[in-house]
């Protein structure tokens, strides 16, 4: 492994305002921020979101998407794997891992940084679960033990201040199930948002059919309406539904996503932030993947030796091999002796955590 001959910092990607001159930015009737961004500006935030992505964070191609087509006209395809409401980790959601690591409550004012743990941010590090599972995670994928999960077959959301209902139009001639899944990304108060399907209907060559008509095997994310009405379907935030159209037919899923709330009270009372997706596979509740798209930067190869995998962790947390005592208790620490000299998931996973908590890691990182 050696140090990357190209390092390339992206800052924002490319928009109209980058292109403009200024006199033409001065006769341009639409604010800064909501400057459309240019098709060079779409491909970098494809290359370096789909990587964020990758890495496990969430990140956005252009605040002014607002759900519509680069023409002005509503998508009703889904989102990209770069479409998001967060960009970095301040906008998102804090957890007890980032708030043990330090990150401030939001109108907290800090001042200086405790240089010791406390007892709450120690058990966190030490028996977290967050960080437990990301650890066993990312050694299953190391070794090539992590089974491949699900992506949806469409994904789409509604929010902010003046969300709006989203179109959809997704493609399900190869389901025999779909997994109908609501998931709260971010709203002011969960518990009050209210989302609806709209005219949703499944069709197929033998015409359309309401969803409404349909009796979901699972139903449990189905909402008691104030007001039912045929062409409306209640849902609850953070749902699944579950239905069976096996030997229906149905090539298309449509319709609309929106929100049962009165428009005065969405703005920054709720400041909802809704996203939905439609599997044909049962899905991983705790990793909601996009439509499959191909990663902008390749996924290293799993390592399958003890040694091997002693190498990729220490070579890629603290940028140097192991010492020969080092990989001496690394090796035996990892090998599962009852089968064979081969790496196993749940001593990957402690030495990933030791070398993490290693003051030299914490240094570079």
């Amino acid at each position: 492994m050696s140090w990357p001959s190209l390092l390339v910092l992206v800052r924002h990607v490319e928009s109209e305002g980058n292109v403009r001159t200024p006199a033409e930015r001065a006769a341009y009737e639409v604010s800064t921020h909501a400057y459309p961004v240019t098709e060079l500006g779409r491909r970098q935030g494809e290359i370096t979101g789909e990587w964020n992505v990758l890495a496990g964070g969430q990140m956005g191609v252009g605040a002014g998407d607002n759900g519509r087509r680069p023409g002005g006209g509503p998508r009703t395809d889904s989102d990209p794997a770069t479409f998001g409401t967060y960009v970095r980790d301040y906008k998102a959601n804090s957890s007890q891992l980032a708030r043990a690591l330090g990150r401030p409550i939001r109108d907290q004012v800090t001042s200086v940084r405790a240089a010791d743990f406390t007892t709450p941010q120690a058990l966190e590090l030490v028996n977290g679960e967050i960080l437990t599972q990301w650890l066993m995670r990312g050694a299953r994928r190391m070794i090539g033990q992590l089974a491949p999960e699900p992506r949806s077959l469409f994904n789409g959301s509604t929010g902010g201040r003046n969300a709006t209902g989203r179109m959809f139009d997704a493609d399900i001639s190869r389901a025999s199930r779909l997994w109908v899944i609501v998931s709260d990304t971010g709203s002011n108060a969960p518990e009050r948002v209210l989302p609806v399907f709209v005219h949703a209907e499944l069709a197929g060559p033998g015409g359309a059919v309401p969803l409404g008509s349909l009796t979901p095997i699972d139903a449990s994310g189905l909402r008691a309406a104030a007001s039912p009405a045929s062409d409306r379907i209640a849902l609850k935030n953070s749902s699944r539904l579950v239905y069976d159209i096996s030997g229906r037919g149905f090539t298309r899923f449509r319709g609309t996503f929106d929100l049962d709330n009165d428009r005065a009270e969405i703005g920054s009372t709720l400041n909802p932030s809704v996203r939905f997706f439609v599997f044909d596979a049962e899905p991983n509740m705790d990793r909601l993947l996009p439509p499959a798209a191909d990663p902008a930067l390749p996924v290293p190869a799993p390592v399958t030796s003890v040694r091997a995998v002693v190498e990729r962790i220490f070579w890629t947390a603290l940028g140097r091999a192991p010492s020969p005592l080092e990989r001496q208790a690394a090796e035996a620490a990892i090998a599962d002796r009852g089968r064979a000299p081969r790496p196993e998931p749940d001593a990957v996973a402690d030495l990933l955590w030791a070398v993490l908590m290693k003051p030299e890691f914490q240094l570079i990182f």
